[in-house]
């Protein structure tokens, strides 16, 4: 059994890659240590939080105080989805990437992915250009998922 977090990853990535439109690549979880596909879609865990209510406000400080007692905890997972494109002799590398970003905001944004996610939501996208042979663009879009789980099992939905 997995982690409803590992299980998110996976949903997110069977979303990316259902019904995908032409010309936009297959969605991955693995990022390559020198050169990675142009086009490519790749999807990272970047973190997961627990959400621990109101709290309270001590001084200057807030303390938040996590609910152990509760059998079942709201978690908020950020993930990224990296797209990548570089220009060719028609289209510039920032159009060149468009399609792939309209794309993941498309098949993610209020996506439920399956009943894992209580939200799904674009948070922004980066944008990072190269020039090597030609230009290179990467539009890192971060995306928040709401999910539960049980407070002391994080393979089980709450």
């Amino acid at each position: 059994m997995s982690t409803i977090r590992d299980q998110i990853c996976d949903a997110i990535i069977d979303a990316l890659n259902t019904d995908t439109p032409e010309g936009v690549p297959d969605a991955s979880d693995t990022r390559g240590d020198e050169v990675d596909p142009i086009p490519g879609i790749v999807v990272y865990l970047v973190s997961d939080q627990v959400e621990t209510g109101t709290g309270q406000t001590v001084g200057t400080e807030r303390m938040q105080f996590r609910p152990m007692h509760l059998p079942a905890v709201v978690r908020m997972a950020r993930l990224i989805v990296e797209e990548r494109a570089g220009e060719d002799d028609e289209t510039p590398a920032r159009k060149a990437v468009d399609p792939l970003a309209a794309w993941a905001v498309k098949a993610l944004s209020g996506n439920r992915l399956g009943g894992l996610a209580h939200e799904l939501y674009e948070v922004r996208t980066d944008f990072q250009y190269a020039q090597r042979d030609r230009m290179y663009v990467r539009a890192a879009h971060e995306f928040c998922v709401a999910y539960s789980s049980r407070t002391n099992d994080a393979e089980l939905k709450a």
